[in-house]
């Protein structure tokens, strides 16, 4: 299981994102984690998914217990910021998956981003 905890889920551009993951995978599944920090489009149109920044980190497969793993992502001063119209939605979100399956489900927590 992963686990996705924020120290606040709404920030300003120019600020940074930061919280921390908890692993709890059965020992020696996986020996390594990426974190991504993403935004998205959603609505009519065309789709964009664009990912601002990434985090790789090992995980000690016979650990026994959750491992811990702190992460800050700097939100860029001239990204979009979080919107949610009728034709078009803009979104945020920290992403969390093992890296043997990254073309699966990840972990996902949203967070929404203001202007500064």
């Amino acid at each position: 299981m992963i686990e996705i905890q924020l120290e606040r889920d709404t920030v300003r551009l120019g600020e940074t994102v930061t919280g921390k993951i908890i692993w709890s995978f059965p020992p020696a599944k996986f020996k390594e984690g990426i974190a991504k920090l993403v935004w998205y489009t959603e609505g009519r149109g065309g789709q964009d998914y664009e990912y601002v920044q990434q985090m790789r980190f090992d995980i000690d497969p016979d650990a026994g217990q959750p491992q811990i793993f702190p992460f800050a992502f700097p939100i860029p001063g001239l990204a979009p910021i979080s919107y949610d119209g009728k034709l078009l939605r803009v979104l945020w979100r920290v992403e969390v998956f093992p890296m043997a399956m990254i073309t699966m489900q990840s972990t996902q927590q949203p967070i929404k981003v203001l202007p500064r």
